[in-house]
């Protein structure tokens, strides 16, 4: 069920950066063609869609690699002029809003882990893929949060949501 429902926000998300690229694609078009793309790559076999998760692997890894070239002066761009706030200060969120952020990260590690029949040492495998997922994850997360702080005020942040 948390696949499902992991897929409906995948889809709405990109959906939503989709439209701040091209505001003028109709939102319910855009959605459903990213849902029957989905499909059918899934259609196809798993062994299609597990060689289509290399691009998006891709995709995802230039996407984070743009953000740190971002932040760089090059060509007018000011790069890191924020000093981060790491203690207090911040608004307070409540559960649907921290919800949406950790949801999609869980469930990508779970969808990991239900793919461990294809491993060869399963018993030993999956808990070190599991840990290193984890890791990996804290990792981007952190390293989004502190770029992040450095680029853009908290204010920034919050009411401007193209800077991430």
């Amino acid at each position: 069920m948390a696949q499902g429902i992991s897929i409906a926000l995948y889809v709405l998300a990109f959906t939503e950066s989709w439209l701040r690229i091209f505001p003028t694609h109709p939102e319910a078009l855009v959605a459903t063609l990213t849902f029957i793309a989905i499909f059918g790559i899934v259609y196809v076999s798993a062994q299609f869609a597990s060689k289509t998760q290399f691009i998006i692997l891709g995709i995802v890894g230039f996407s984070l690699f743009s953000i740190v070239l971002a932040s760089f002066p090059i060509m007018g761009n000011t790069g890191l002029t924020e000093t981060p706030v790491f203690w207090g200060g911040f608004r307070a969120a409540n559960f649907w809003e921290t919800f949406a952020v950790f949801f999609p990260a869980v469930t990508g590690i779970m969808v990991g882990i239900s793919m461990s029949g294809s491993l060869r040492k399963p018993r030993k495998d999956i808990p070190i893929g599991t840990m290193s997922a984890i890791g990996l994850t804290l990792f981007v997360y952190l390293a989004l949060a502190y770029w992040l702080s450095r680029i853009a005020t908290p204010e920034e942040l919050i009411k401007n949501t193209t800077l991430w």
